[in-house]
């Protein structure tokens, strides 16, 4: 649903990863850095509030 109006994809930019764990052999959760994307950062807050709410 919170995409249903969206008339163009998202585009999202990630730029270098990293992982939460200082052996990368042992590495349950891999991010990366995602460039400043208003369209993206509306969808995160948007999802933030729906589980705000439960």
């Amino acid at each position: 649903p919170i995409l249903k109006d969206s008339k163009n994809p998202v585009k999202i930019k990630i730029q270098g990863l990293d992982c939460m764990n200082d052996d990368p052999a042992r590495v349950s959760v891999l991010y990366g850095s995602v460039e400043k994307n208003e369209v993206l950062q509306g969808i995160v807050n948007k999802v933030f509030a729906y589980f705000l709410e439960r």
